[in-house]
């Protein structure tokens, strides 16, 4: 039905404005991490992580995202740098645990330096 072809159409487009943005400069993914599309930060953290960029700091600030796909996005990201460490936040977490989260990702950018 239509919903289904939604779907296969949003799908289709997400896979294209991801493989857009993997031929991105660091600089134009950062920008992207701040976009007001959900779909386009999404895409750029994947990339990010992807690329394995040093944008620790943008990702920690998307855990505190509004939109729980971006929230995991940008942790999936940061699991990806910090190769295999996973610090949360845990899909639907708290806003506590989110800080929670935020505070142990900062604390292991720290130690990159």
């Amino acid at each position: 039905g239509v919903a289904n072809r939604d779907a296969e159409i949003a799908k289709l487009s997400q896979g294209l404005l991801a493989k857009h943005l993997q031929r991105q400069s660091a600089d134009a993914l950062k920008a992207m991490l701040t976009h007001d599309r959900r779909e386009v930060r999404i895409a750029a953290a994947q990339a990010v992580g992807a690329k394995k960029l040093r944008l620790g700091t943008e990702l920690i600030a998307l855990l505190q995202d509004s939109d729980d796909d971006v929230r995991q996005a940008g942790r999936r990201a940061l699991v990806q740098l910090a190769g295999g460490g996973d610090y949360g936040p845990g899909v639907d977490a708290s806003s506590s645990e989110r800080r929670a989260a935020v505070e142990l990702w900062r604390d292991w950018l720290s130690r990159q330096k």
